[in-house]
Formats: structure tokens, C-alpha cells, sequence
């Protein structure tokens, strides 16, 4: 029996040790420079889901006075993320056990930065691993731009359409064309091109082990084939059929997307009883899921669960559709998809659609305050909160806040005031309340969150919302305080005072 139980825990200890490797290999460091950007914070965010683009924060650090920055994260597969910074943002892949190093390259003088996030900022790799996927796939894009310069002209041409004015203004255009190309029409022309590109980068690429690298590749050609209006069934049976799912990949999600955008446009016309319609509104999935077999290209039911979040997604301002029915089709999708991925979708695309809209949760912060205290969202549950969005920098931000200031004074009792610096620059936290004493309602910092900005959609500032006692929105977009924002928060009060008085009568009687 002893000897029974030291096997057991040599076996144990093995397992555990052989293991080590495999938890350490997770691991990913990015180290990087980006002079200018001295104190503020960088962002390594993760695409939870590439589809509606959602970003999730994985690390955060500060740039050092040197411009230096290190950010280390887990992953287990191959991940596109973004490295965000004073609303900068550089994507790149990161691969499971890799150590990566950045120089970030100033803007050019075309380039401006707003709150939106949207501004790309490039960069430099100081070095590579020759199997790293990035160096795949540069040298693979480099390879692409070659074949776009070679067949710019007829690239043009197949984007415009037959005797519109660029077509004819190409006329006259000398193209020289290959002798095997002499005599097709254009379409032919390109497809011959685009089949030859293929082919020699499946030949310049077969000893590449990397399986996401291929599934990118695969689907930059799909695209080109794409532009060229080749047959669905041909785009279908070369590119989708036998590819897995690859929810990862930006190139896959984006032949995807785009190979299936008509198809509900289609399908709303197809059926004259509007079957579909109504499993729509009913929140009937598997009456939608019996309709969508009808159809060649939606294969299996992965693809059928993606095409259907994807088509509720794309037509969610349609008049036709009940929005209560879609919800109800994505939580059951999320609840009892066929796998995670398809779940996490419509997670994704239901909080895309409803997260600023009134009555439905609003993103839980969790910010620190000027003592370094951690307050959240939910925390005020039970009152009305009123949330103002601010920064040192924004023109009109004092005048808003010393209104609010006024406003706290008559309101606070039923109303909870919380104000959010985003991206303090001239000043910290602390300096400007020092500078405001007035002002004694909540403030939190809001540099430490990278995801304020798309959560709550903030795309100026100042920006002011309103959320329930609840926590779910009244309005996303209220007025500013100078605009007219004292009426709506003076009726919330009302309303508070004569529900208080009244229950004040009850107890007497």
C-alpha cells in the first residue's frame, strides 16, 4: 500500500512538473517605447469578440519618463489585440509564449486623434521569431501589396462599374498585360491573376506550420475573389465549405461578414407569408434554424447560429423586425449555442445593441477616487445616478461642472452625482479638486479603465448620463446642464419627495 501511495505521488509530482512548460508557454511580454507618451497609461486589449469589434482589458501600465512600457498577459491561442494609448491604437497578433518588442512611430501630419479610439498609430518590431505570426503574415502582406501594385489598373476597373464615368476615364489607360492575357475581358483577366497569386503563395508558404497564418492567407484570397462577383456557390464550395470556424481571425470574420451581408436582405423577400419574419418577432429559433437549412451555403449549424446572430446584428434598425424577438433569439443562442465561441457572439452582439439603450444595464465601472478607493456603478443602487464625463483639456467642461456643482447642492438627496476624468493631462485628479473645492460630489479616475470609452460610447466631452436605481439607462445622451439637464434631474427629485411624503401619511394613519 505504501509503496502504492509513493507511486501515486511521484506520478502526481510528474504530471505537475511536465505541466510547467505548458502554464509558462502561456505567457506573452510586450515591451515597447513610445516617446511623446510619456505618463499616460497603455492598454493591452482583447477582442472578445472580433465580430461587433468588442474589446475587453487584459493589462495596463504606465509609460515610464522614458517612454518606455511593459505589459505581460496569458493567453492560450493566438489572439489579435490592440495596444491603446491617448486614444492610439496599434494592433498587432500574439502568439502563446512569445516575447515581443515595439518602437511606436509618431503620427503622420494626415493623421488627428479623437475620443472615438479610431486612430491607428504603426510600429516597428525590434525583432522576431522566424515562426512568430507576425512575421508571417508581414511578409505575406508584403507579397499581397506587390500583386495589388502589378494589377492596380484592373483592380480599379472591376471596382467600377460597367460605363460609369471612372471606367470610361480608364479607356484610354495603357495596361500592359501579360501574352496569357491578351483577349479576356477583365474579369477574366483579374481571376486568372488572382488564381496565379494563390497558387504561388500555397507553394511559397506550404512549409509554414501555423495553421491561423494559412486560415489569414486563405481568406485575403477569398476577398480578391470577393471583388471579382465570382458565383456564391464557387466563393462557398472554395473558401467556406471545408474551412473550420475562426472566430480568432479578422480575415475570416471579415469574408465571412461580408459573403453573408444580403442574405437576410434575401431571405426577408423569400418567403411571401413572412415565416421568417414572424419566427423572428416570436423568438422562434428553431423555426428560423428550420428555414436556414433550406439554404446550401449555411452548411452546418455553427454557421447557421453565427449567420443568424450575424443577420440580426446587421438588420437591428429594421422596421419589420421586433427588437424583444431578436433579443430573445441571442440569449437563447447564448444560453444553448453549439459552442463558446458562438455563445460569446451573441453575448456580444446583444450588449453591441443594447448598451446604451434606456432600460437596459448599464457597464459596471469600477473606478478608484482621489483616495485611491475603489467605487462602483452598482454601488448606487437604489438612487438615480447622474454621470458627467470630463477631462482637463475640454473647453467646456468647467462651466458644465460648476452647474453641476449647483445642481448636487439641491438634488443630492436623491440623486447620486459622479463625475469621470478621462486622460488628465495637465494636472492630476487630486491637483484639480484641490482647485475645486467646491465641487464635493464623487470623482473617480477614469484613466485606469480602457474600455470607458466604448462602454459607455463617449465620443466628446463633456458627455452626461443618467442611470436608473436599477442600474439600467434612462438616457444615454442627456442634455448638458446648460442645455436644459436641471429639468430632468429636478423631476426624478419630485418625484422622489412625493413618493417620500406619501409614505410619511401612510405611517401616521
Amino acid at each position: 500500500m505504501r509503496k502504492s501511495l509513493l507511486k501515486n505521488i511521484f506520478l502526481s509530482l510528474a504530471l505537475f512538473w511536465a505541466s510547467l512548460p505548458l502554464i509558462g508557454n502561456s505567457l506573452v511580454n510586450i515591451s515597447g517605447n513610445a516617446k511623446g507618451h510619456e505618463g499616460s497609461t497603455i492598454f493591452l486589449m482583447m477582442y472578445s469578440d472580433l465580430y461587433t469589434k468588442t474589446l475587453s482589458q487584459a493589462a495596463s501600465t504606465s509609460i515610464d519618463d522614458d517612454g518606455n512600457f511593459v505589459l505581460s498577459a496569458e493567453i492560450n491561442e493566438i489572439e489579435y489585440v490592440c495596444l491603446r494609448f491617448d486614444h492610439l491604437n496599434a494592433f498587432l497578433y500574439l502568439q502563446p509564449g512569445k516575447n515581443y518588442s515595439l518602437q511606436m512611430l509618431p503620427l503622420n501630419e494626415r493623421q488627428s486623434v479623437s475620443m472615438n479610439n479610431k486612430t491607428k498609430v504603426s510600429y516597428l518590431f525590434t525583432s522576431l521569431d522566424d515562426d512568430d505570426i507576425n512575421k508571417h503574415i508581414i511578409e505575406f502582406n508584403t507579397d499581397h501589396d506587390i500583386f495589388f501594385d502589378q494589377n492596380y489598373e484592373l483592380l480599379k476597373k472591376m471596382a467600377a462599374p460597367p460605363g460609369s464615368h471612372f471606367q470610361r476615364k480608364l479607356k484610354g489607360d495603357s495596361i500592359q498585360l501579360k501574352p496569357s492575357l491578351r483577349g479576356l475581358s477583365n474579369q477574366q483577366k483579374l481571376a486568372k491573376e488572382v488564381s496565379a497569386f494563390a497558387q504561388a503563395m500555397d507553394i511559397k508558404y506550404k512549409d509554414v506550420d501555423n495553421e491561423f497564418f494559412h486560415v489569414h492567407r486563405k481568406m485575403v484570397v477569398a476577398d480578391l475573389h470577393l471583388q471579382l462577383k465570382g458565383t456564391e456557390k464557387t466563393l462557398y464550395d472554395t473558401y467556406l465549405k471545408s474551412t473550420a470556424y475562426h472566430p480568432k481571425c479578422p480575415e475570416y470574420v471579415g469574408f465571412t461578414r461580408s459573403f453573408y451581408d444580403k442574405y437576410f436582405a434575401n431571405y426577408m423577400f423569400k418567403w411571401n407569408d413572412q415565416t421568417l419574419i414572424d419566427n423572428l418577432n416570436k423568438g422562434d429559433v428553431e423555426g428560423v434554424m428550420s428555414l436556414l437549412k433550406k439554404d446550401d451555403f449555411i452548411a452546418n449549424e455553427e454557421m447557421r447560429q453565427f449567420v443568424l446572430c450575424h443577420a440580426i446584428y446587421e438588420t437591428m434598425n429594421s422596421k419589420q423586425l421586433k427588437k424583444e424577438g431578436s433579443y430573445s433569439i441571442l440569449d437563447q443562442i447564448a444560453e444553448s449555442g453549439i459552442n463558446k465561441s458562438i455563445k460569446d457572439l451573441a453575448r456580444a452582439v446583444k450588449r453591441k445593441m443594447t448598451k446604451t439603450q434606456k432600460g437596459f444595464p448599464a457597464y459596471d465601472l469600477a473606478l478608484p477616487n482621489h483616495l485611491q478607493e475603489v467605487i462602483k456603478l452598482s454601488d448606487f443602487k437604489g438612487k438615480h445616478v447622474l454621470i458627467s464625463f470630463f477631462n482637463d483639456r475640454c473647453s467646456e467642461c468647467p462651466s458644465e461642472l460648476s452647474i453641476i456643482s449647483q445642481m448636487h447642492d439641491k438634488y443630492k438627496k436623491h440623486v447620486e452625482f459622479i463625475s469621470i476624468g478621462l486622460d488628465f493631462k495637465n494636472e492630476k485628479m487630486s491637483d484639480f479638486l484641490a482647485r475645486n473645492r467646491d465641487f464635493k460630489w464623487t470623482f473617480l479616475d477614469g484613466s485606469q479603465d480602457g474600455s470607458l470609452s466604448e462602454e459607455f460610447d463617449i465620443y466628446s466631452l463633456p458627455t452626461f448620463m443618467l442611470i436608473d436605481p436599477n442600474g439600467n439607462f434612462v438616457n444615454a445622451y442627456a442634455k448638458k446642464p446648460s442645455e436644459g439637464l436641471e429639468e430632468t434631474v429636478y423631476s426624478i427629485f419630485q418625484k422622489k419627495e412625493t413618493e417620500r411624503k406619501g409614505k410619511r401619511r401612510v405611517g401616521r394613519k
